[in-house]
């Protein structure tokens, strides 16, 4: 899954490369979204596969804590980090007790009494370099997951496009830097639509002048 997870960044990367070093970044709102549908594609892929059903369990089960860290627990980390910032502002400087507090908090809020947080973890907010590099960066990760699965769904859902997920990219430049066509491109990948969702291959890819 973190393999395909950093692919995903990659092929968004790679299909921006036409914009420049300084405007193929993403917004925080799709910063995530390659990345996502990347995972969603391949663990649908290898459950598909998968004949014990052990093993199935075992991957519902990781596929369900996967999207409790990707939605409840970033969340709760924008809570903490929101509270921080807004403490910052108004009381001036924040003490490494002061933050740790703020995170127990809101982690507790997120557990409730299913998790016993020991002031111990207050500490753990540290390690999460999201908050130094980029302020407000983790809410795309929740962002990502929940856009993600609605877009997998409606791909599998039926309709004129079905059983297609379309990607709208820009229009990529050749070496000499001109456009190569007028107009927007759309990607598509092929879902089958049977029992097997396995992926396609470089072949099931194909691209198509849109209007």
């Amino acid at each position: 899954m973190t393999l395909a997870h950093e692919l995903g960044h990659g092929v968004h990367q790679y299909l921006a490369r036409d914009k420049g070093v300084l405007q193929q970044n993403t917004p925080l709102t799709t910063a995530e979204t390659a990345s996502l549908f990347g995972e969603t594609l391949v663990f649908h892929s290898l459950i598909s596969r998968e004949k014990d059903p052990k093993v199935v369990l075992s991957m519902l089960v990781r596929e369900i804590e996967s999207s409790f860290a990707a939605v409840f627990r970033q969340v709760a980390m924008k809570r903490f980090e929101e509270a921080a910032h807004t403490a910052r502002r108004t009381t001036g400087e924040l003490t490494t007790g002061a933050l740790s507090e703020m995170w127990l908090e809101t982690q507790r809020a997120m557990f409730g009494t299913s998790v016993t947080l020991t002031p111990d973890c207050g500490i753990w907010w540290s390690y999460i370099t999201h908050f130094i590099h980029v302020p407000g960066y983790v809410y795309a990760y929740a962002f990502g997951d929940l856009l993600v699965r609605a877009l997998y769904k409606r791909s599998l859902s039926g309709g004129k496009d079905s059983p297609r997920a379309t990607w709208q990219c820009s229009r990529p430049a050749d070496r000499t830097g001109r456009r190569r066509s007028s107009g927007p491109l759309a990607w598509t990948l092929p879902i089958p639509t049977s029992g097997r969702r396995d992926l396609p291959s470089s072949r099931g890819w194909s691209r198509r002048r849109r209007t």
